[in-house]
Parts: structure tokens; sequence; C-alpha cells
């Protein structure tokens, strides 16, 4: 067993390159194939967590969305990415160069509403749209076609509070967002409605601050 935590692992230096989801992406796929009997735990809570530009975006979907854009959104979008004239189907690529935090945040915003606007499906949306852990499991299993024993490598974990998480460590731990929270729900319902009931583990906890057995 090597246990490998997607969470972990990343340096400064690759996320501030931009690389986080690159990398998670190509270890989910490591575990897959070195270990198909089992090489996904998802643990699932009440937060739905970090959403982050997307290491390349269909070009096709970009071709909907540019209309939407302004000028200058637009120009912001070509200094972020380029489009990988080698790659079939044809893709734009985001740019190793890192921006600040809050820019790269900015830029995804505008590609949730430009996306929103030119409507794309909910599954094109989600590289902007969703979060890293979303996105991970969307690869692993929700994304894929196969059923049956082929999901055996999957197996989840969901965690529910008895209680309403309350003080100032409770947003650590519980979504204030009504849209985040009900994306939680939604991702949650989609997970236990592909697995068999074997290969999902329900449990709650107690909420007592940070200090709560988890």
């Amino acid at each position: 067993l090597q246990p490998i935590d997607l969470c972990w692992g990343v340096s400064e230096e690759a996320a501030t390159e931009r690389q986080t989801l690159r990398i998670c992406f190509d270890e989910l796929e490591r575990c897959r194939q070195l270990s198909p009997d089992c090489f996904l735990l998802m643990q699932l809570g009440e937060r739905y967590g970090s959403q982050i530009l997307p290491p390349e975006l269909a070009a096709d979907v970009v071709a909907r969305m540019l209309p939407h854009l302004s000028a200058e959104q637009r120009r912001t979008f070509e200094a972020a990415y380029r489009r990988d004239k080698n790659a079939v189907p044809a893709v734009y690529v985001l740019l190793s160069a890192g921006a600040e935090r809050a820019a790269d945040e900015a830029l995804r915003t505008m590609l949730v509403g430009a996306g929103r606007v030119a409507g794309p499906t909910e599954v094109e949306r989600l590289p902007f749209e969703g979060s890293a852990t979303h996105r991970e499991i969307q690869l692993g299993l929700l994304g894929t076609q196969r059923s049956g024993v082929d999901d055996a490598g999957a197996l989840c974990a969901v965690r529910r509070w008895r209680g309403q998480p309350q003080g100032p460590e409770a947003e650590q731990f519980s979504e204030a967002d009504e849209e985040r929270a009900a994306q939680v729900g939604r991702l949650t319902a989609a997970v236990m409605e592909r697995l068999p009931e074997e290969q999902v583990l329900r449990y709650s906890v107690d909420w007592r601050g940070r200090g709560s057995s988890l």
C-alpha cells in the first residue's frame, strides 16, 4: 500500500507555476494504472474545496465563450492561455508563469460568467466552476463510462455533523455559501448513486469545534 494524498506533496513552486491540478491528475492516473483494485479513496464532508484555474480548456468550449468576453477580458484570457495547435482535439493550455492568487480568481470568475451565458453543459463548465476535489472525483469516477466491477477500485467515506457547526472554526468544516453547499450535496449524491452500497461508509460526528473527533 502506497497512500498518495492529493492535498499534500505539491510544492510551493509548482503551485505558483499553476501546476497543482496537473500534478494531481497525473498522480490519480498513476494510481489507477499501478493499483486498479484500490486507486481512489474519497473523503466527503461539508466543504466543497478550492476552485482554481484549469490547466487546459477544450477549444470548442472556449470558442463559445469568447464572444461573451469584453476586449479587456479577452486580453486577460490570452495572457493566461495559449491554444495548443498539436493537441487533438484542440485545447487551450494554461501558461506556467503564475500570477497573484487574486488575479487568478478574477480570471476564473470571468470564465464562470462567460460559460454560463454561452451555455456549455454542466460537465463542460466543470473545469472552471468545479473545485479541485470535484474535478479529481470526476476524472477518477464520475467521468468514466465504466460501471460495476470496474468501479471496485473506488471507495468513499461520507461524514456528517450531528448538529450545525458553530463558532469561528465552523467555516473550516462547512459551507456558509448556499451555492457551494448545494454543489457539495450534488457531488456527494452523484458519488453515492454511482458506487455500490458496500463501497460507501457513512458516519456522523458530534460538533465540538476544532477538537471534534473526525
